[in-house]
């Protein structure tokens, strides 16, 4: 708030007018881009779930008739849900995007060059590549239309897969958390909210089209309306799914909307909801069930043990993805397959040994300073270690 009145204090000088913070003082980031979609692109937040995709985080907040029911930041986002998935895979670029080699091997430079700032030099390289969906500067073909012309070839499909596969993981922890708040008497109606979805890592859900742009006619939608019916046990909603119109950049259109803007309520309470659970886990010897909220005890001052001892609703998720495809006839996503035997992916003994081995690195790292917590979904991190081996797996199948 110091930082914020001293620049506000120098805008001030130099524009010759007053700036001052407004009286609800700092908003949290899902807020800010909550009041976007109510004030900017006229949606209504009264039975709403605002996603807020990043880089390295979602914010998420849920709204019934404009009051903040639940709010919450969870570690995965773009770079879990698209990066990784091409992080052992960029020989497939080709036949996914339709890179040029020359555009590949200028991209294999980069990265060589800098490997650990590999997300940031991919994302720069879409984004290039993106803005020439304008019809091709000097006729070279956009990333757009060269996924188009690959939509039919087997690594295409199969990342198709994949990102719909990790995108609707997020959706399926969404729906956990909405059959969870109505559990606690926070939310009352019978059927689940529609979706705003927004931030840098909306930009990636166009891919789960063939045509490398969501339509209203995209079976996406069929696949997500198909998962968190079965996440919520709840009915359908007929609005289920709009996207922003300016990735990354809701936050800030929704701290300058004007003052007679929708007045969203509970905006006064700066502190995040504890995330849900979504699996069994046990924390220095207590054990947490799905629905629990993700609460470090008082008196803890060290977590010295962090367990995940089940990927029950993992299974579940896996189950109900393949399930929806098939059930919907769904054919622009296909469902999850083992890339050696084509068979229905199933968590056989090897799958859980390297899945195993994934989470225990990942629950070592929770181990330490209570104060240095970062508190992680139980679930999205199975997810997370799913999708690594997954992509890892899928970087040695030969195509067919």
């Amino acid at each position: 708030q110091d930082t914020w009145e001293r620049v506000l204090a120098d805008v001030s000088r130099v524009s010759g007018q007053k700036h001052s913070l407004s009286a609800q003082g700092l908003q949290t980031e899902s807020i800010a881009f909550a009041q976007y979609f109510a004030d900017v692109l006229g949606q209504n937040i009264v039975h709403t779930t605002c996603v807020d995709i990043g880089g390295g985080t979602s914010d998420l907040s849920i709204w019934k008739d404009n009051q903040l029911v639940h709010q919450a930041s969870v570690p995965y986002a773009g770079r879990d849900l698209f990066h990784n998935l091409l992080r052992h895979n960029l020989d497939y670029f080709d036949e996914i995007f339709g890179l040029s080699q020359g555009d590949l091997d200028r991209l294999r430079k980069s990265l060589a060059e800098d490997p650990i700032n590999f997300n940031s030099i991919l994302d720069l390289r879409l984004r290039m590549e993106e803005e020439n969906t304008k019809e091709g500067e000097a006729g070279k073909p956009s990333l757009a239309s060269g996924y188009r012309m690959n939509k039919q070839k087997e690594r295409n499909r199969q990342f198709r897969t994949l990102l719909a596969f990790a995108y609707c993981g997020l959706f399926h922890y969404i729906g956990l958390v909405q059959k969870w708040l109505k559990q606690e008497g926070k939310m009352t109606e019978d059927y689940f909210t529609s979706l705003l979805l927004g931030g840098n890592g909306s930009r990636f859900i166009h891919w789960l089209s063939p045509s490398g742009r969501l339509q209203q006619s995209s079976e996406i939608n069929e696949l997500i309306e198909g998962i968190l019916l079965a996440a919520t046990e709840l009915k359908t909603n007929p609005d289920l799914l709009t996207l922003s119109n300016a990735p990354k950049q809701e936050a800030c259109g929704g701290l300058v909307v004007p003052p007679g803007g929708e007045k969203l309520k509970g905006v006064d309470r700066k502190q995040i909801d504890d995330p849900f659970f979504g699996e069994v886990c046990v924390i220095n010897g207590k054990e947490f069930a799905p629905h629990d909220r993700l609460t470090l005890d008082d008196e803890w001052n060290e977590i010295t043990e962090f367990t995940l001892t089940s990927t029950a609703e993992l299974e579940k998720y896996l189950q109900n993805f393949n399930q929806v495809i098939k059930e919907r006839n769904i054919e622009e996503i296909e469902q999850l397959r083992d890339f050696k035997s084509g068979e229905l992916l199933q968590l056989n003994d090897d799958f859980r040994k390297l899945l195993t081995a994934n989470l225990r690195k990942q629950c070592l790292r929770k181990q330490g300073s209570k104060n240095k917590f970062e508190p992680d979904p139980p679930f999205l991190m199975v997810l997370k270690s799913f999708l690594e081996v997954l992509s890892k797996q899928w970087s040695k199948a030969k195509a067919d």
